[in-house]
């Protein structure tokens, strides 16, 4: 029944009262019984005024819950103008990620907030949406990089209020403080690779196979993935202290057994590993999140490697970040400390099963990193971040003979200028150059393994002669976004890198020289439809080069290679959530 009839039957139920009142026996009617009769009656009216009054109430709430879906509906049935994808401007995203969200990225104001970029993206990100803009965020530079424009918000019906987090798209657990949302992307890709045979999903220096060789003569070859995958978790929790943030993100892009690998006969058997897992309260981080040497302004990719002359590091780490007014911030981190060594034999890494085969790295000290970042909602950003790796060992103090024992050890450094310029209303310029002694693998796709090199092995090298010596590095980045229309953009990026040896490293072996690039340049070059928002398809080719510091002996496995040369083009559907 609705209340108008209920309304109406309460207002005919008052007047009965009264008409029926004089019928009743003479003998009840006396004065006493008049003025009692009275009192009744105007007692019943006034009840019934109120009850409608809280009918009416009623009637307007109702009322006021019909209109948005009538607005819904009416909507629906009529085309609607989408809002346009911005490129990502301080993100992960996430992650990301591509921010944010790659997942989301640490420190960043969270407006109750990713996507949020794996490059390995794309990370974790786990970065952040500005405040009052609601958004999934990839990490930058990845397939998932971009905040993603809210699809319209409408006021939820008062018994759902209560349940609604204190982030966007968030839910808060009853009876607690703390919100949760879930986020990230299912993305699949086509990989197809002109020129020589590469069975990675990423195209890096290292990875790019050396010409003349058997990869070469092979040719190309077509690979499809979804393997980059995104999921994570996130949560906010009111304290004493200020909100308390968690990330904890995932995709499926472990190293993989060759069990996992041939599984592709019949499924596909990815291997999980973790992007970020950290929490942060106030101006305090810990855990595993991008190091204070990423910074996630670049253009988008859709290829999943870290573009030359960028870290997209992820390692554990402790973290405090002092604000200051007008966008300033100062970060500064311990982190993980990961000595990476080239020597005649191959690379060397803290945890390589080397078995007898020496040398062993060792870490003595975290690496010590801080990072001066000033943004601007309408100009953009810039970023200082110095980098100090104190302790680089390389050991053969485990060996059973005395002779045959020693240790070397080498400090590395660097400086990274980052920045990105808002131009054009919606365009975006970024920029960036790395100098340092032992950056090696914060560049993790320029010179993972050449952070530092050995004379260990080498013909006539006593144990008390062997040398460790930090490697020389110059990179840099620059990259374009362009918007064609609202839902149609292209990235531009040209990365550059060189390095310099100490003389003894061109008498390396092939096993060491193959790895030993001099110079490194890649160029690439997309285009991303986003049909609605949340949506990412995309065609995208990259070039790659790389020149080796000195040519390999003629002979079976080497044949004489100088470098090599990748040509890949990628396409790619991205869906988040």
């Amino acid at each position: 029944m609705s209340h108008r009839h209920w309304r109406d039957g309460l207002t005919a139920l008052a007047v009965g009262i009264g008409m029926i009142w004089p019928l009743a026996p003479a003998g009840a009617q006396d004065a006493g019984a008049q003025d009692s009769s009275a009192a009744l009656i105007e007692a019943l009216r006034r009840q019934v005024d109120s009850l409608q009054r809280r009918l009416e109430a009623m009637e307007a709430r109702e009322r006021s819950r019909a209109a948005p879906r009538e607005t819904a509906r009416t909507a629906a049935a009529r085309p609607a103008p989408e809002a346009p994808p911005r490129p990502a401007a301080t993100a992960p995203g996430p992650a990301a990620p591509s921010q944010a969200a790659s997942g989301p990225a640490p420190g960043a104001t969270r407006a109750p907030p990713p996507v949020a970029t794996a490059s390995g993206a794309a990370a974790p990100a786990p970065a952040p949406p500005s405040a009052g803009t609601a958004v999934v965020q990839a990490p930058a530079g990845s397939a998932a990089q971009g905040p993603v424009p809210s699809q319209g918000a409408q006021q939820p019906p008062p018994e759902l209020a209560a349940t609604l987090g204190s982030m966007p798209g968030s839910l808060r657990i009853p009876g607690t403080g703390t919100s949760v949302r879930l986020y990230g992307f299912a993305v699949g890709q086509m990989l197809i690779d002109g020129g020589a045979r590469n069975r990675s999903d990423v195209v890096t220096a290292q990875s790019i196979p050396l010409s003349p060789g058997a990869a070469a003569r092979q040719g190309g070859e077509v690979l499809f993935s979804a393997r980059r995958s995104r999921l994570g978790i996130e949560t906010s929790t009111d304290t004493d202290w200020g909100p308390l943030h968690t990330v904890v993100e995932m995709d499926f892009a472990g190293a993989q057994s060759t069990a996992s690998l041939q599984s592709q006969s019949s499924s596909n058997s990815y291997i999980p590993r973790l992007r970020h897992a950290y929490g942060e309260l106030g101006p305090v981080l810990i855990g595993q999140t991008w190091s204070l040497f990423f910074d996630e302004n670049y253009p988008q990719r859709l290829d999943n490697a870290t573009p030359f002359a960028v870290s997209n590091v992820r390692q554990a780490q402790f973290r405090y970040t002092q604000k200051f007014a007008h966008g300033l911030s100062l970060a500064a981190s311990f982190e993980q400390p990961y000595t990476d060594l080239t020597f005649s034999g191959g690379v060397r890494y803290a945890d390589m099963d080397t078995g007898s085969a020496p040398p062993l790295t060792l870490d003595k000290a975290p690496d010590v990193l801080a990072r001066l970042r000033w943004e601007d909602a309408d100009f953009g950003s810039l970023a200082l971040t110095g980098l100090v790796r104190p302790q680089m060992t390389a050991s053969n103090d485990g060996d059973f003979v005395a002779a045959n024992r020693y240790r070397a050890s080498a400090t590395g450094w660097g400086v990274q200028l980052s920045g990105m310029a808002k131009v054009f209303e919606r365009d975006r310029v970024y920029l960036r150059f790395a100098y340092g002694q032992g950056i090696g693998r914060y560049l993790d796709s320029t010179a993972n393994g050449q952070g530092s090199v050995s004379n260990a092995g080498l013909a006539g090298v006593a144990p008390d002669a062997v040398r460790m010596d930090e490697v020389p590095l110059v990179a840099a980045l620059l990259g374009y976004t362009h918007f064609w229309t609202d839902t149609l953009r292209s990235n531009a990026t040209m990365g550059w890198a060189s390095l310099s040896y100490p003389a003894y490293a061109r008498q390396f072996a092939a096993g060491g020289a193959a790895l030993l690039n001099k110079d490194i340049g890649q160029g690439v070059l997309n285009l991303i439809w986003s049909p609605v928002p949340r949506v990412d398809l995309g065609l995208e080719y990259l070039g790659t080069t790389r020149t080796l510091l000195r040519g390999l002996p003629a002979g079976a496995g080497t044949e004489g290679a100088k470098g090599g040369v990748s040509h890949r083009v990628v396409l790619s559907g991205l869906f988040r959530f």
